[in-house]
């Protein structure tokens, strides 16, 4: 691929650097998130902060509690089975559209689960890896959502991905 230079705010920075420590676990279910210890430690304003927060509250890995603050989303069997049940219900769409247009070769699956295959299982001692690890296979189903064509369903399954993330590496990382 060509060399670019991605330019990223400071809140989508900020979105990934939480996002992934919530979906390592090392922000744990039920830990308070304070903003000002946030941007203090991360170094930026609270109103980033304030945004990367709200982006976390749409994707269910924060839940803001009025007067009381935010918090990092439990994990429960209960959402685990409902996360599931989506993701099954839409993969499970997507496999009828191909049925239905004769799609029978789907490249981005293909390759996403391909190079996810020869990855080696990482030490569960080393989370950063352990999450490209998970990560690379969430992109497999991904593909498989966006060979579809539907923007709509594609939206639907985004909205779940970073949950299926944080219970696969759960799932992967305790012993």
């Amino acid at each position: 691929g060509e060399d670019y230079l991605e330019i990223r705010s400071v809140t989508e920075t900020t979105v990934d650097f939480l996002r992934n420590r919530i979906i390592t676990g090392e922000l744990k279910p039920g830990s308070r998130l304070n903003e000002a210890e946030l941007a203090a430690a991360l170094g930026v304003s609270r109103a980033p902060i304030r945004e990367c927060l709200g982006v976390l509250e749409k994707d269910n890995l924060v839940a803001r509690l009025p007067r009381r603050g935010t918090y990092v989303s439990p994990l429960t069997v209960d959402s685990l089975e409902k996360v599931y049940q989506a993701r099954i219900m839409i993969e499970s769409f997507a496999v009828d559209v191909f049925e239905k247009m004769g799609i029978r070769y789907l490249i981005d699956a293909e390759r996403a689960l391909s190079l996810a295959s020869n990855l080696a299982i990482p030490s569960v001692e080393d989370r950063e890896a352990m999450l490209r690890y998970v990560l690379a296979f969430a992109d497999f189903h991904l593909g498989l959502v966006k060979a579809t064509g539907n923007e709509w369903l594609m939206q639907f399954y985004q909205s779940i991905t970073v949950n299926l993330a944080r219970v696969q590496f759960i799932c992967m990382y305790v012993p």
